[in-house]
């Protein structure tokens, strides 16, 4: 029911977008052609800044990349393309966001060369931490393989068990990482007590050329 709900939502703020981009598209057609411009420039800049807010809220066309550009920007410090995961699984949301989802990526080769040699402020400054995780606390870049501090993260990261292809291949290539030199790992976490409650883990490859990303939350 609450994910109908949500549907239902999310259909209703797509439907008004694009209503907006369209009345304000004929309106700047009419000033063209009743000679208002200035009128017209308005609704053109209108246009233009509706599409604009639609590649951050994902209704425009290409925004899914747009979103992973700026994504990679965050991450790494530098923006690169990242594609569609080559291994996605995503559990069921409940109300609150608890579940859990994990994603492969194959990096390009640039991404590949930067990260084998990264700048110093790769590991003292990356990944920057989202707005939504003000009250989390984030691990910047590091070596591999993961070390006895950081293991109860790492065990955290692997504790969900789903009967499914590309969850188990994505785990297991995680977890074989991960104790392997020559990798990158980071992740924000929060804390309930002693226990860790919510985690983002994430995993660059530069030899492996791959990228993974993990959420888990409970």
């Amino acid at each position: 029911m609450i994910e109908v709900i949500l549907k239902c939502i999310s259909f209703g703020f797509l439907a008004a977008f694009w209503a907006g981009v369209f009345l304000a598209a004929r309106a700047a057609v009419r000033g063209i052609r009743s000679a208002r411009y200035a009128r017209a420039c308005g609704f053109l800049c209108l246009v233009i800044a509706i599409l604009y807010a639609g590649l951050h809220l994902g209704f425009t066309p290409g925004s899914s990349a747009y979103a992973r550009y700026r994504y990679t920007r965050d991450m790494f410090g530098r923006s690169f393309v990242l594609g569609a995961p080559r291994l996605s699984y995503d559990s069921q949301r409940s109300f609150h966001g608890d579940g859990y989802s994990i994603e492969v990526y194959d990096i390009s080769e640039a991404l590949s060369r930067w990260s084998s040699s990264p700048p110093p402020d790769f590991t003292t400054s990356y990944p920057v931490r989202p707005s939504v995780r003000s009250d989390w606390i984030g691990v910047r870049w590091r070596q591999t393989p993961i070390s006895a501090g950081d293991q109860k993260f790492m065990e955290f990261a692997l504790a969900t068990y789903a009967d499914d292809k590309d969850f188990k291949e994505a785990k297991e290539l995680l977890e074989k990482l991960a104790k392997e030199p020559g990798h990158y790992f980071a992740y924000f976490y929060k804390m309930n007590g002693e226990y860790v409650a919510n985690l983002d883990f994430f995993l660059i490859s530069p030899s492996k050329r791959v990228f993974i990303s993990l959420n888990s939350n409970t």
